[in-house]
């Protein structure tokens, strides 16, 4: 079936070239292109978008004469869900435009998606023939990244994560604890995350999509809670678990001893506990440090912090602060 049975009016598809670069600096890139400010040194940026308009098929598709203005004009969208931010930013309708801004890291969080489109005017005239039609996407570009802190990932990566009703289950201590927002289960061969589906509103909460207003605020700060609790606990667990095999013994832990689910969860996390290290050797010397009895330290002071860092917990409640004028 071909596109113009989608669309009443007519559309030129991802038509639009968009190229985003840094002016004052040289950003690494991402496999995808997508630039990575979290890796500079600099507060202050200045970026530039490009963007490359077809022209001649834009104005054939809207018969557009030399001594007539263009029925469309294109938009530069910038969208945020961690910085709470979407805007559209009029850039004309010529064939390059060029659009430059600033922004601060210390400002600024997660990632910002940036896509160019090419609409029709909203101001079109009453005689105009698509007047009902104002303000439709008639070509896009691909979205480009700017990404101000590392990818997240979700409290369950790495771990099976399931929806139960607490009250309903068959475990007696999940069902003593139905007020709770998740347990760890820690049973079969592998811990897994159970978030209980029977707190009235909590599992749309925690999956809803928008990106503005109170209950995407209160999404961001409740994941930002579960992530950090149940890291603490699984993390902290593992450490003293993985003391206690050496305990006694004259020899030091090494990456034999560590099941194929905790090798990889640990090389996963060691860089954040052991900063400036590649995967494997701090992966190593945080075998080294429990082995030697390091594990305190590294529970009260190194594992909070590694996990305040990795999925930037401090800003879960950067919406209710906003909200309330501090």
């Amino acid at each position: 079936m071909s596109r113009k049975s989608f669309f009443p009016y007519k559309e030129a598809g991802e038509a639009l070239t968009l190229k985003i670069s840094s002016q004052n600096i040289e950003l690494p890139t991402s496999s995808d292109g997508s630039l990575l400010v979290y890796e500079a040194n600099e507060n202050d940026i200045s970026f530039a978008a490009d963007v490359g308009v077809p022209l001649q098929i834009l104005n054939e598709m809207y018969a557009v004469h030399e001594s007539e203005s263009p029925q469309w004009e294109t938009l530069l969208v910038i969208r945020s869900v961690t910085s709470r931010t979407r805007r559209a930013e009029r850039l004309g309708s010529d064939g390059f435009m060029k659009y430059e801004w600033k922004w601060s890291k210390s400002e600024m969080f997660g990632e910002v998606e940036l896509q160019a489109l090419a609409v029709l005017r909203d101001d079109l005239p009453a005689e105009s023939a698509s007047p009902s039609y104002r303000g439709q996407v008639i070509a896009w570009s691909p979205k480009k990244r700017v990404l101000f802190d590392p990818p997240q990932l979700p409290p369950g990566a790495y771990l099976e994560t399931l929806w139960v009703v607490f009250s309903e289950h068959q475990n007696r201590w999940l069902q003593s604890h139905s007020d709770s927002f998740f347990a760890i289960d820690v049973s079969s061969e592998r811990p897994r995350v159970l978030l209980n589906e029977g707190i009235p509103g909590f599992r749309p909460l925690l999956e809803s999509k928008g990106s503005t207003g109170s209950r995407a605020r209160g999404r961001d700060a409740t994941f930002f809670l579960v992530a950090h609790q149940v890291w603490s606990s699984l993390l902290g667990d593992m450490i003293f678990d993985l003391r206690s095999r050496v305990q006694g013994e004259d020899r030091a832990l090494d990456v034999e001893d560590l099941d194929e689910w905790e090798n990889r969860i640990l090389l996963d996390w060691a860089p954040f506990l052991f900063q400036g290290l590649a995967a494997e050797d701090a992966l190593q010397v945080l075998l080294d440090k429990i082995s030697e009895g390091y594990s305190k330290e590294i529970l009260v002071t190194r594992l909070p912090n590694a996990i305040q860092e990795r999925f930037l917990t401090h800003k879960g409640p950067v919406g209710f602060i906003t909200d309330a004028g501090a």
